[in-house]
């Protein structure tokens, strides 16, 4: 769901810190309403809302989060709960090996990361990108802009990807192969955003 407040709408790409947010937002008492579905991106909430007079006149702020990580984050994700084969990402691209999960990805949805991105960064619409690399610092920074005042933010993480206590980046290991891949088929993201 997007999160509409008097003065920003943030939409939540998943695995992107977007729980952390919507908790930081509600402990902060910013009184906001949830619009659409659980991931409704800025395209959809556009088309199915006709949402465009809003966003003109608020912030839009989105969070997004490195390729490499995500990637990561999203097969250690499914290592926990289980692929949805209802899913056709999943479908695809389903495998308890990160290598080939990303073999699988480049050689069936090579496309999938791009197209979640463009549904969501639409520059007419959004003005605010927080990077989840640096969430707590970008989101504060945003909420100073947004209300001229500093607001205190905890760093404790919420619905991070682990297994066993150990992080994703543990358990889903790039070869140099896959790493490759990576740049191949997300390098405009990781040049605009992580260069």
């Amino acid at each position: 769901m997007a999160l509409e407040t008097d003065k920003f709408v943030y939409f939540h790409i998943p695995k992107t810190g977007g729980t952390w947010i919507r908790n930081a937002i509600k402990k902060s008492g910013i009184i906001c309403k949830e619009v659409g579905d659980t991931h409704i991106t800025v395209r959809r909430i556009l088309h199915d809302y006709d949402y465009a007079h809003i966003l003109r006149d608020k912030h839009v702020i989105v969070s997004i989060r490195n390729p490499y990580s995500w990637y990561q984050s999203y097969w250690s994700f499914k290592m926990k709960v289980g692929w949805s084969m209802n899913n056709p990402f999943d479908n695809l691209c389903a495998s308890n090996d990160f290598n080939r999960f990303m073999i699988n990805v480049y050689d069936n949805c090579s496309e999938y990361y791009n197209h979640i991105i463009d549904s969501f960064l639409i520059d007419e619409y959004v003005n605010c990108v927080i990077l989840y690399e640096s969430l707590v610092t970008d989101f504060t920074r945003a909420m100073r802009d947004i209300y001229g005042f500093d607001c205190s933010f905890s760093d404790s993480r919420v619905n991070v990807s682990d297994m066993s206590g150990l992080r994703s980046y543990d358990m889903a290991r790039y070869n140099d192969y896959t790493y490759g891949l990576v740049s191949k088929m997300n390098g405009h993201i990781i040049d605009k955003y992580y260069a």
